[in-house]
């Protein structure tokens, strides 16, 4: 069994990794994050998502992308 990845005060995109959540499952880790938004969204999100960089926010930079696609 590999030894988990402390993420604590990393930062993925937006999201800066707290701490880890006491919410698992399976094999997954998840961390409670706060992202760099207006709003400083706390979010909870599974540890491989945030190292492989598919989490990179709270969805806030989903809302601002589709905002400047349609804006053109």
């Amino acid at each position: 069994m590999s030894k988990a990845l402390e993420l604590s005060g990393q930062v993925f995109g937006r999201l800066t990794a707290l701490r880890r959540s006491t919410y698992k499952t399976d094999a997954n880790i998840y961390w409670v994050c706060q992202c760099s938004c207006p709003d400083k969204t706390i979010c909870v999100v599974k540890g491989r998502l945030l190292v492989s960089e598919q989490t990179r926010s709270c969805g806030c930079l989903h809302k601002e992308k589709c905002r400047l696609n349609s804006a053109k």
